[in-house]
This record gives structure tokens, C-alpha cells and sequence, in this order.
């Protein structure tokens, strides 16, 4: 029961227990007899008793009924107010448009476990513990991201990577750093998928970003981007420069990421790569 119906239900407690005590059926009986039998004073009394219960009445019907549809509606009857300062505001530190990303539904194309064949001379799957998630950033193409074990020819040597997995025409294509160099602050996930989702269009991902990270900014010269991560990863998707397409990838200018926490202290700065 919410704080509201508690009120509701205690004034018309209030209502109804202050209301005149209920005429008895003698007193019903007699009030139809002719005016001549009792004093006016008293018939104005019993009606007026009458009056007071007949509206209590009525308004615990209207407050139900309003309650009662309230709840079919799937609405709460309690008002929902924001609390000042609930949302998290954007520190001077973090400048530039805003770009999204969300989670979505994990592609069978995309699940390593299940995609990679079978039975060839090397294999993937998901690390135990770790979880592949799909995620699309401004509602561009999707992609994925996990931490995967990969065996070889020698499967004693399994190999345990973090990666971004993106969708291909004919298949996919990962992007991979070693996962034990990427937890002990060697390297960082950060990965490039040239023309995708489409031409000119380049995505880039950081993944298992430093802890406390609530901000994460793309700077290029002509470019300025900031993300609310999720789940430890964000991503930006930036056209190409006119100037740079069809020419080698790696003369278009380094875009610099950077982590920020929730009140703009900055947590650490990486290069991207312009080429991946």
C-alpha cells in the first residue's frame, strides 16, 4: 500500500466516525409520517445526519473508484517527483555533443560461442565468468564486446584476450589485446573498426575502462564527443574526414580518449589508434 492510500484510507475513517450517529428505524419510520408529528427541528436533524453519511458514502466510492483504476492502468497513485540533483550533471571538464550507447540483444552472428566453428584446428569461447555484450551506439550497427579464451594448435596454451567483435559480410572481425597486459594497465582495450557500420564511418571502442570512470571523452581537432559508459565500455562512431577518405588511414589525426569520474577528475588519457 502506498503513502497515498494510507491518507485516503484515514480521511475517510475521519469522515465517516465524525460523521452524526445513524438515525434508528424508528426515527426512519416516523420522519414519513405528517409534518404535524414532530417538531421541524427534528426532521432538519435526521436529514441533515442522512446528508453528512450519504456524502461520506459517495466520496469513499469516487476515491476507490480513482484508486482502483490508477492501479489498472499500471500507474502508481503515489505522485513521483525527481529528486533534486538526481541526475547526474556533466562536468566543465566534459565538453562537446553527447553520443549514446546502449545495450541491446546479442546477435547469434555475433555470440562466439556459438558462431565460431567447430572443430578446426583453433577455438573460442567466452571467458568462465565474463559475459558478451552487444551494444550500438546513436542506433548505428551493432557490435560486441567479451573476454574470450582462445586455444591454438597447442590447446594446453589457451590464450585470454579482451576483444570487440564487429559484424562483416562475410562473418566477423574481432579486435583483440591480451587480457592479463589489459588488467595490469599495460595497454588498454581500445579498439578501431575502420568503415563500420558503414563507409567512412569508423567506430571506436574502449573497453574495461579504469574503475570509478562515469565520463568518457573523443577529441579529434573538428571533432568533440562525451558518453555515460555502460558496464565498463564505451564507444563513439565519427565520420571520416572528407580529406582523409581513400587515403592510408593512419594519416588522419589520432583521436585522444579520455576518463573522467562523476565530478570531472580526470582518471586516465589514451591515444587511439587511427589505425587497427
Amino acid at each position: 500500500m502506498t503513502d497515498l492510500d494510507t491518507r485516503i484510507r484515514a480521511a475517510i475513517v475521519e469522515i465517516v466516525e465524525s460523521a452524526p450517529e445513524a438515525p434508528r428505524y424508528e426515527d426512519l419510520v416516523h420522519e414519513v409520517e405528517p409534518a404535524r408529528s414532530h417538531p421541524r427541528g427534528q426532521r432538519r436533524s435526521s436529514r441533515t445526519r442522512l446528508a453528512l453519511i450519504g456524502a461520506a458514502a459517495i466520496l469513499a466510492l469516487v476515491v476507490g473508484a480513482w484508486v482502483l483504476t490508477a492501479r489498472r492502468n499500471g500507474g502508481s497513485t503515489a505522485r513521483t517527483e525527481r529528486p533534486a540533483g538526481s541526475s547526474p550533471s556533466v562536468p566543465a571538464a566534459v565538453s562537446g555533443h553527447e553520443q549514446r550507447i546502449v545495450e541491446v540483444l546479442l546477435p547469434p552472428r555475433l555470440d562466439i560461442n556459438t558462431s565460431v566453428p567447430r572443430g578446426s584446428a583453433w577455438s573460442v569461447n567466452v571467458l568462465p565468468g565474463a559475459t558478451e555484450r552487444a551494444y550500438s551506439v546513436d542506433g548505428g550497427t551493432v557490435f560486441a564486446v567479451t573476454d574470450q579464451e582462445q586455444r591454438g594448435s597447442d590447446p594446453s596454451k589457451p590464450m585470454s584476450e579482451s576483444c570487440a567483435v564487429f559484424p562483416e559480410t562475410a562473418g566477423v572481425r574481432g579486435h583483440c589485446e591480451p587480457l592479463s597486459s589489459v588488467e595490469k594497465g599495460q595497454v588498454h582495450a581500445v579498439f578501431l573498426a575502420q568503415d563500420f557500420p558503414r563507409h567512412a564511418l569508423d567506430t571506436t571502442v574502449w573497453a574495461h575502462l579504469p574503475g570509478g570512470t562515469a565520463f568518457v571523452t573523443f577529441a579529434t581537432p573538428s571533432v568533440h564527443l562525451w558518453q555515460r559508459p555502460i558496464h565498463g565500455t564505451a564507444a563513439f562512431a565519427v565520420n571520416v574526414p572528407a580529406q582523409y577518405q581513400g587515403r592510408d588511414f593512419g594519416a588522419a589525426p589520432k583521436p585522444v580518449l579520455r576518463a573522467f569520474s562523476a565530478n570531472g577528475k580526470l582518471i586516465a588519457t589514451v591515444e587511439a589508434p587511427a589505425d587497427n
